[in-house]
């Protein structure tokens, strides 16, 4: 709410829509790595996966994930699409990626006979990683669009910390949430709310910050100049042109009343002609016989 009041309207929508769009999609990521990760004990029937297997693989495929998401970015989105939906795209994406973990952990891969392994690599792994990365784009080229001239550097600082802040205000969320809901991570575990939690908290409140992206975010696409920041200059150029005009206003005065005072001094006078003045003349006499 503050930005509204020391920020312009355009970079403050930028930053009230990077901050729900970040804040409002809960990572869970503390229970979903323990529940990939867990045993037999913990876990009956799950993937058990390694930790060596877990990290690596999920590192690299998600350092893959990442070169592709950024030549898909270049090539695709930022020549033809707005911001607008560029981020819809990320919303919708990150909702897919979150139904793939949702599958995974009501174990209904196996079900359509594809492995958790395959699942893992081709799911959330990737998707997860390419979502992070169309976000991060599209907010940096944002932010990057609507800062003030001079101040470059404070402006982008104070918009990335925004971005910062509302990850780890979702991370804690995710935190807080996983201990209301009962969710344990050691033996004997419970996981049984880990779907209901991915369902809402990286599904439905995503999708339902849409409205609010077609609010705040401007539909122009990455190359055209924002409608914001045009009105801005032709009203910062208006008042420039204006106090130019009252400037030069002020100095046609002067100078005109220069010109008038120098014409009437040389004008001549009656005392310069040497022309008598009764009055003047009345009262010296006056004076003197006093």
């Amino acid at each position: 709410v503050g930005a509204f009041w020391l920020l312009t309207r355009l970079q403050a929508r930028v930053i009230l829509a990077i901050f729900l769009l970040q804040s409002m999609y809960i990572r869970l990521s503390g229970g979903v790595d323990y529940w990939f990760t867990a045993d037999e004990k913990c876990v009956p029937g799950g993937p058990d996966f390694s930790m060596t297997y877990y990290v690596l693989v999920s590192r690299f495929v998600g350092t893959f994930a990442l070169i592709v998401s950024v030549w898909i970015f270049q090539a695709f989105i930022a020549p033809k699409w707005t911001f607008r939906w560029a981020f819809m795209f990320g919303v919708i994406l990150k909702s897919v990626a979150a139904l793939f973990d949702i599958v995974i952990v009501l174990r209904w891969n196996l079900a359509i006979g594809i492995g958790d392994r395959w699942w893992f690599v081709f799911g959330s792994s990737m998707l997860a990683e390419t979502v992070e990365m169309f976000d991060f784009l599209t907010a940096i080229i944002l932010i990057s669009r609507v800062t003030d001239t001079g101040v470059e550097s404070t402006t982008i600082a104070t918009l990335s910390g925004f971005w910062n802040y509302a990850i780890a205000l979702s991370r804690s969320l995710g935190s807080m949430l996983m201990r209301v809901s009962g969710i344990r991570t050691t033996v004997p575990c419970d996981f049984r709310n880990l779907p209901l939690l991915l369902s809402v908290g990286q599904v439905v409140l995503p999708l339902a910050l849409v409205p609010f992206v077609f609010c705040l975010v401007p539909n122009v696409k990455f190359a055209d100049p924002l409608e914001d920041r045009v009105q801005e200059e032709k009203e910062e150029d208006g008042e420039k042109r204006g106090e130019s005009e009252e400037e030069e206003s002020r100095n046609v005065e002067e100078s005109s009343g220069r010109v008038a005072e120098r014409v009437v001094r040389r004008f001549p006078t009656a005392t310069t002609l040497g022309v008598p003045n009764p009055s003047i003349d009345g009262l010296s006499e006056g004076s003197g016989e006093e």
